[in-house]
């Protein structure tokens, strides 16, 4: 393989999955899907516990902790809804409904409600946080 060929070879990365573990709700959640049949395969972070673990991301803490944020296989950093499509389809008992929820009429309808939903929890975590 020449140098050029080395350097377009695109090398897949483990998958990352940033999380808020000091929301209750949350915590449960990934609780699930980290009992998952696949889960080993991706790298679970708590960024409450952990904020430093995000030097490099260039994910701000407090968009990652309004946001979910998933850094798929490819190296491409997934947020909110599309977040969660990505983490789906990296646990084979869920891509299912990663290909539903992907749905051209249902993904911006899901996204929508899922941000609404992220926006109202968000400023209660900072309060809980002591970050306002």
């Amino acid at each position: 393989m020449s140098e050029q060929d080395a350097a377009n070879t695109v090398t897949p990365r483990r998958p990352v999955v940033l999380y808020d573990g000091g929301c209750p709700r949350c915590r449960r959640e990934i609780d699930f899907y980290q009992r998952s049949r696949g889960a080993d395969a991706l790298d679970w972070i708590d960024i409450h516990a952990e904020p430093t673990a995000l030097a490099g991301t260039g994910i701000p803490w407090v968009d990652a902790m309004r946001y979910f944020h998933m850094l798929d296989g490819d190296g491409r950093w997934r947020v909110g809804w599309d977040g969660f499509i990505a983490l789906w389809a990296a646990l084979p008992r869920w891509r299912w409904l990663a290909r539903l929820a992907a749905l051209p009429g249902l993904r911006p309808i899901l996204s929508g409600l899922y941000r609404r939903w992220a926006d109202r929890r968000f400023p209660r975590r900072m309060r809980e946080c002591d970050l306002d």
